[in-house]
Formats: C-alpha cells, structure tokens, sequence
C-alpha cells in the first residue's frame, strides 16, 4: 500500500493506493500527527511519499520515514517528466505534482497538444505539459478565498463575504452577494479566458480542474475544454513514488 501525504497551506490531505487506484481519502485540518500515527497502525504501508508546500511538520516526516521506504518530494526527486522551469528548486512542489498527475491521465488517454493542471487552492496556478512531456511552466493568481479577504482587508466598509452554499449568480442584490458573485464569477471567467487564449495560440488544450475550490467554480457554470479531478495531486504524488520505489531492490528510505 501507497501512503500519500500532502500538507498544504490549510489542510493536510492523505491518500492510499493499492499500485495505481486509489483505494481511500481523507482532509485533516488538525490533529494530522496523531491521525497519521493512527492510520499506520491500522494499515499495512509499503511506501510514502510526503509533499510539504504549507507549514513544515518534521514531526510527520519522522514518522513516515519510520514506516518503510520514503521520499520527501523537492525539485531533485526523479520525475518521470522534462522539467523546463528556469527556476526548478523555486517551482512548488505542490504544482509538481499536479504536473505528474497531468502525466498519468495522458497515459491513459494520450492529447495531440497541451495538458494545462489548474490547481484552485490559496492561489491558482496554471501548469503546461506538452505533448512530450514536457513542463514548460505556467501562471500564477489569487485563488478565490484570497480575493475575498483582500477586498475586506484593503478597504475600509466592505465586510468579509463568505462561500457557505454559493448559488449561482452574476449580479448581486446586497454587498455580501455583491462580493461573493465578483469574486467566483469573475475566477471562474478568468479560468475560461485562459482557457480560450491557450486554445487559440497552442495546439489543442485539456485542462484538468483540482484544488479545494474547484467543485465551486465547475459547477456554478461548465467550462469549455475542462473537466474536474479531485484527486490530480494525489494521482501524481503515488505515480512519483512508483516511480522511485523499487521493492525488488529493497531500496532503504532516502535522508
């Protein structure tokens, strides 16, 4: 069994894989050591790979490297792709793995063009892999809780508007829908015109929706050319560690 563990800026992610499938998910917000020291005595764990792009948690990493083999993903871990980036040791690993995941859906399902991985969490994040694989960078903006907080914060009267059950909508009746409708529609415009400036200077474009916001934008509205994977990170993080474990050479756990 594969053990996935991704600390992102608000919450920890775990996932099992039994080879490729994914066989079990969860989100922690806290508590994540004790949770973690709880699912390895329940469950046999052959490998593990942890992703750090929040707050460190050396605590956690000591644990996994007590558990059998381990790899902390970072710009030297072997990928299974080019990496083009100018700044390789500054990409998040976070946007790596998404980039991996793009990798093994197209192997599955091979693009003549561009896998594009929008990844909506803190902020969004635009990653390209062409056709040979090959990771050619990407675009960075605010993610939608961003935009919220930063129209309260930098203004003296608008209040902090809240995502709790965002209906559809593009023109708001009060301030709080005002900001909310602004904030998502206006992400979920951004995302589509991306969408459609890619399609019209590239080959063809296959973007591929994950992050903790990614249900909110696709559904309040289908977008052209996209489709929703939760699990993106995940798939790629299991698919770098098959990648690096090799049982048959009882590998020890890397430092």
């Amino acid at each position: 069994m594969n053990l996935i563990v991704d600390i992102g800026n608000t919450r920890t992610k775990i996932a099992l894989f039994e080879k490729n499938t994914l066989v079990k998910k969860a989100f922690w917000t806290d508590n994540a050591l004790e949770e973690l020291n709880g699912l390895l005595g329940r469950e046999k764990i052959d490998a593990s790979v942890l992703s750090v792009s929040g707050s460190e948690n050396r605590a956690i990493e000591t644990l996994l490297k007590s558990a059998g083999f381990f790899i902390r993903l970072d710009s030297g871990t072997p990928v299974p792709i080019i990496n083009k980036y100018k700044t390789p040791q500054t990409l998040g690993v976070d946007r790596l793995a998404a980039i991996v995941g793009l990798y093994a859906l197209n192997q599955k399902d091979p693009l003549n063009g561009y896998n594009v991985a929008i990844d909506t969490g803190t902020c969004v994040t635009y990653d390209f892999l062409s056709k040979n694989n090959e990771y050619r960078g990407g675009n960075i903006s605010p993610g939608l809780r961003m935009r919220l907080q930063a129209m309260h914060h930098f203004t003296a009267r608008l209040p902090l508007a809240t995502l709790q059950n965002p209906e559809s909508g593009f023109i708001g009746d009060d301030t709080d829908s005002a900001l909310r409708y602004g904030a998502l529609a206006g992400l979920r415009a951004e995302i589509s015109g991306m969408i459609l400036l890619w399609s019209k200077k590239l080959e063809p474009v296959r973007a591929v929706l994950c992050g903790g916001d990614a249900e909110t934008i696709f559904n309040y509205e289908p977008l052209h050319n996209a489709f929703h994977e939760p699990d993106l990170t995940a798939i790629g993080l299991n698919y770098i560690l098959n990648f690096n474990y090799k049982p048959e050479n009882n590998l020890p756990s890397s430092p």
